[in-house]
């Protein structure tokens, strides 16, 4: 399926009908009257109908990084595209950068330069800080010598765990063994709060 439509503005034609495609897929795909939402606002964590989610993402426009539509019925192909962003392994595959851009909405910005000069006198106003400080996070590695998870990352893959488990205690406890080994914490014991 074509997806370059997700990269087009989003008041293009091409957008539009690609959104309508995209929901078609998704519907198909489910017995239910709600999808997970893929706008920019509820990251897939938010069940909504069709009408909705087809408002959202011509408002908000879609999640850049939800390449592959994992939580829409799409199967994965790692041979076809070798960047896909799997809710199994989402620290490794996750563009940190490309988040940050989402989230604040920016594009066209060097991101490999942790500190970007500042055109205001006073320094850059609270949401750059914040942004900076993101972007900081996102460069940082989470221990010495921690090669899978930066700050950035290992708090998004805490938040995918707590939304994939819900309230369940059971899958609370598996998330946690998982998480436990991506961690490879070995027999370091820390708890959950």
């Amino acid at each position: 399926m074509d997806k370059a439509w997700m990269s087009k503005s989003r008041l293009s034609v091409e957008y539009e009908q690609g959104v309508r495609e995209f929901l078609e897929f998704a519907f198909s795909n489910t017995l239910s009257n709600q999808i997970l939402c893929p706008c920019r606002i509820c990251v897939n964590s938010v069940l909504l109908t069709k009408d909705e989610v087809y408002e959202h993402l011509i408002i908000n426009g879609i999640l850049q990084l939800y390449k592959n539509w994992y939580e829409h019925g799409e199967q994965p192909s790692s041979s076809s595209n070798p960047n896909i962003a799997h809710h199994d392994d989402l620290s490794s595959h996750v563009n940190v950068h490309e988040m940050l851009q989402d989230t604040f909405g920016i594009s066209n910005v060097d991101m490999g330069d942790e500190t970007s000069p500042t055109s205001s006198p006073g320094g850059p106003n609270n949401e750059a800080s914040q942004f900076f400080k993101l972007l900081k996070d996102a460069n940082k590695e989470l221990y010495p010598g921690c090669s899978k998870f930066t700050k950035l990352t290992f708090i998004v893959r805490l938040y995918h765990i707590k939304n994939q488990s819900g309230k369940d205690p059971e899958a609370i406890g598996q998330s946690h063994l998982e998480f436990r080994t991506d961690l490879m914490l070995g027999s370091l014991v820390y708890l959950l709060c």
